[in-house]
This record gives C-alpha cells, structure tokens and sequence, in this order.
C-alpha cells in the first residue's frame, strides 16, 4: 500500500461563501491557465492527460500573502494522477498582480507539457521514489475498507512548512481524499487515493 505526495492547501469549503469580485475573477484567471496545458508521458505525445473539470482545491490567503488562485490535477486513461498543479496570483506592486505557475509530476514516467505554444516544463527525470509503509496491513479485497486502510496509514504522518523566515507551519490531513482511483484487482499499482495535507 502507498502513501501519496502530501500539498500545503485551503480547502474550497473553507473559501468564504461570499466571495470578493477579486478572488472570483482571479480564480477565473487560474482557471483559464490551467486549461492551456496539455500534459502527455514524454513518449506518448498522442495519449495526453486528461485535466479534471472541477479544481482540487481553491486558495485566497489573506494570512500567509494575498495570492489567489487553485489547484488542478491531471489524470492518465485509468485515472490515475500524472500532474498536480496550481496557477495563482500575487500582488506584485500596487496595481500589478502576478501570476505564477507550480507543477508536481505524479507518474512514474517524465511527463511533457505545451502552455499556448510553448513547452515550459519538461523533467528530464521521474523524483517521485513510492515505497512501501512499514508495518502496513495486507490490502483489503473490499473497497471501503481499503479506504479505512488508506486513511489510517496516512494518520500516521505529520508534516509541516517552512517559509521564507524559517517559520514553521503544521499541516493537517484533510477529511476527505481529492481524488480516487480503482484497478480491477486491489493492488499497489491499481488502486490508492489522493490525500493532501494543508
């Protein structure tokens, strides 16, 4: 059983349900970037990612800076993640905004990217190293508790930032994984979950 990558994010639920003209035009900015993408393994050019519709999660930090913008992930055929990633922006001065980029490869192979015509992001290797959890239970054939199974594991973990000034920030489990996906068998490389930490 496997443990995924773990992100620093703010939930959608925990965005305010009346959001400013601002966040709401910004997210429609991130989106808009998001979209331009097209993701592919680096030898499988005609096979590529598929962006899911709806973002993963979606920031505006009035504490930690004023960025905002959202996280989106692409998945391969068998719905299993390849690339996380998330377009924001920042103020840069007082009446510039800037929008950056951050993208995390997910798959076991070097994935490749076009953003309107061009190609910003090519790894040249895969850093992403899966190891097994110590002492994990054998994986459960039922679905449901493969879930429990997932969960329980990734309780076991703590994680924590640090920013630019060295402060330390602790990170806690969402309730719910962004993302899921099963193989016909339940094994390590068919099934898992997505859990993000924030």
């Amino acid at each position: 059983m496997l443990l995924s990558v773990c992100f620093s994010l703010l939930p959608i639920a925990e965005i305010a349900a009346e959001e400013s003209e601002l966040v709401q035009a910004w997210l429609k900015v991130s989106l808009k970037h998001a979209q331009d993408y097209v993701f592919h393994s680096q030898d499988k050019a005609d096979k590529p990612f598929t962006m899911l519709p709806q973002a993963v999660f979606r920031h505006s930090q009035p504490v930690r800076g004023d960025d905002i913008g959202a996280v989106y992930l692409w998945v391969d055929a068998d719905q299993r993640p390849e690339v996380i990633g998330t377009t924001f922006a920042f103020t840069l001065e007082a009446d510039r905004r800037m929008v950056v980029h951050e993208l995390h490869s997910l798959g076991s192979e070097p994935s490749q990217s076009q953003w309107r015509g061009k190609r910003p992001w090519q790894p040249k290797r895969v850093d992403l190293d899966w190891k097994a959890v110590p002492n994990a239970p054998p994986v459960n054939a039922n679905p449901a508790v493969r879930q429990r199974q997932v969960r329980d594991i990734a309780r076991r973990f703590s994680a924590n930032s640090i920013d630019e000034k060295e402060g330390r920030w602790e990170l806690r489990l969402v309730a719910k994984p962004v993302h899921q996906f099963e193989g016909e068998q339940p094994n390590a490389v068919s099934c898992g979950s997505r859990l993000l930490f924030r």
